[in-house]
C-alpha cells in the first residue's frame, strides 16, 4: 500500500465518527481531497461533496458513508 493511502487509511480508522458526530472524519477526508479537488463543500444535509472539474458535462459520483461505532 502507498504510503499517503495507508496514512489516510490509519486517520480514518483512528477517528471517532459515531451516528450524528460524523464531522471530525469528515475532517480528515476534506483535507484529504483538498489536495486534488476544484472545490469542496458540505450541503444542508452534511454531506461532503468534493468535486474535480465542476464545470465539465460529464459527472461521476463515488459515494462512502462515514458513521462507525467507536
Amino acid at each position: 500500500m502507498e504510503a499517503a493511502a495507508h496514512e489516510l487509511l490509519r486517520k480514518l480508522l483512528e477517528t471517532p465518527s459515531p451516528s450524528g458526530f460524523e464531522q471530525p472524519v469528515q475532517k480528515v477526508v476534506r483535507e484529504y481531497v483538498s489536495g486534488f479537488a476544484d472545490e469542496v463543500t458540505t450541503d444542508v444535509h452534511g454531506n461532503l461533496i468534493a468535486c474535480v472539474n465542476p464545470g465539465r458535462p460529464l459527472r461521476v459520483m463515488f459515494a462512502g458513508h462515514c458513521i462507525a461505532n467507536s
